[in-house]
């Protein structure tokens, strides 16, 4: 199971797959909310920049992410304490996007 950990010390985000861990990519060749990287819990640049990195890495298809990335960031993103480390799996994220095409 893959899984999206971010670390506020260093605003990184590693992807844990199985044995591989890896640097969430993020995705600035899409859009460029962020040129300083990723932060969370908020309403901002940094977090729409990894709520739609995150989505790509999963749906691997830029049109879907485009229309649902600004929600997620809104209802997952958001939400992770600024100083927290958060965690959250490929499967949560895979829910989470089916609910808000289900919507």
């Amino acid at each position: 199971m893959k899984w999206y950990i971010g670390y506020p010390e260093t605003n990184q985000v590693l992807v844990h797959n199985e044995d591989r861990h890896y640097p969430l990519n993020p995705c600035f060749e899409y859009v460029n909310h962020s040129p300083d990287g990723f932060s969370w819990g908020y309403n901002g640049s940094g977090p729409a920049q990894l709520a739609f990195a995150i989505c790509m890495d999963v749906l691997q298809d830029e049109d879907e992410v485009f229309k649902m990335y600004q929600n997620f960031k809104a209802g997952v993103i958001s939400r992770y304490s600024q100083t927290g480390t958060f965690k959250i799996s490929e499967e949560s994220v895979r829910k989470y996007i089916q609910e808000l095409k289900n919507e």
